[in-house]
């Protein structure tokens, strides 16, 4: 006996009995959204504050539709604000919340807190720990990399993930092209220096 055979997937809405247009469904998507309402006006009703907190909401107690801010008749999509207003809104709340943003970016990519992240890039100068140029990092969009810099990764070993400094993108991405391997590094240097040029070394 199949799966199929176990178990037969719904074919009408069991609310109002309408054939199912996506199976795996137990209703339409009509009958869905009326349910989850009724649940929510439900649930509110049994949390006064909540409710209180809700009708005070300016949303809910402007008299005409339309923008908050600038009054435009056209409004986003479950927004009391128009296109232009919301992206400014957003933006003017990512820059005053930018240190959080930082922080969990940084928690999120690297695995340390920011002020561990300060620290170790405090230690080393602000420059990479190998080739000694300017670092940057969480460049806002539309910000440019500043001349004589480069754009910083935290480097790390890759089999106890521990932080081990700071370098800028392509010294991280040579180290990791050789694998961390001290013998191919050193080989490598040999190999330079045998043809490098007097001048250049």
């Amino acid at each position: 006996m199949t799966t199929q055979d176990k178990w037969d997937p719904p074919k009408h809405c069991k609310y109002c009995g309408c054939e199912l247009e996506r199976p795996l469904r137990s209703a339409c998507d009509p009958c869905k959204a009326e349910h989850y309402r009724e649940y929510h006006r439900e649930w509110e009703q049994r949390n006064p504050t909540l409710q209180a907190r809700r009708e005070a909401n300016p949303r809910r107690k402007r008299e005409a539709p339309g923008c908050l801010d600038c009054g435009a008749e056209e409004v986003r999509p479950g927004t009391a604000y128009c296109k232009n207003c919301g992206t400014a809104r957003s933006k003017a709340s990512y820059e005053k919340n930018y240190a959080k943003h930082r922080a969990r970016r940084t928690l999120k990519l690297y695995g340390i807190t920011q002020e561990e992240f300060d620290q170790v890039l405090r230690g080393q100068d602000g420059k990479c720990a190998i080739c000694k140029v300017g670092l940057v990092f969480h460049l806002k969009r539309g910000e440019q990399v500043p001349e004589g810099c480069r754009i910083g990764a935290v480097d790390h070993d890759h089999e106890t993930d521990e932080v081990r400094g700071m370098l800028c993108t392509p010294c991280n991405t040579a180290l990791g092209s050789f694998q961390d391997s001290i013998p191919s590094l050193l080989s490598a240097v040999s190999y330079l220096e045998k043809y490098s040029s007097p001048d250049k070394q």
